[in-house]
């Protein structure tokens, strides 16, 4: 049996005491990535900057429910956006979702 301290530290952070809120968070974070409509926009938002207008027509939705999913990925730094002018364009936070795409892609593909 290994030690502690021979654990990596991916193993280490499943060994620690988590606190409810932060497990709550992290619950939340699972729960708007699986909603296939979100992953959908931050893969459109992998490929390049967007608009809510852009993204609405790539997706053939409306531009409230495109805001509605927008709006939570947000609150969840999965995204970033930028004003000019009267828009607002929408692009990924590379370094988490790249991350969190690669280790889901890994599960599901074995």
């Amino acid at each position: 049996m290994e030690s502690i301290t021979e654990k990596t530290n991916d193993e280490h952070a499943l060994a620690i005491a988590i606190d409810d809120e932060t497990l709550v968070l992290l619950a939340g974070l699972f729960k708007m990535l699986s909603d296939p409509t979100r992953l959908k926009i931050l893969n459109a938002l992998a490929l390049h900057e967007q608009s809510v207008g852009d993204i609405s027509r790539r997706m053939h939705m409306s531009l409230p429910a495109i805001s509605y999913h927008l709006k939570y990925l947000r609150i969840l730094r999965l995204i970033r956006s930028r004003r000019n002018g009267k828009g607002v364009f929408y692009s990924v936070n590379k370094r988490i979702v790249y991350y969190l795409f690669n280790i889901g892609l890994d599960c599901v593909k074995g």
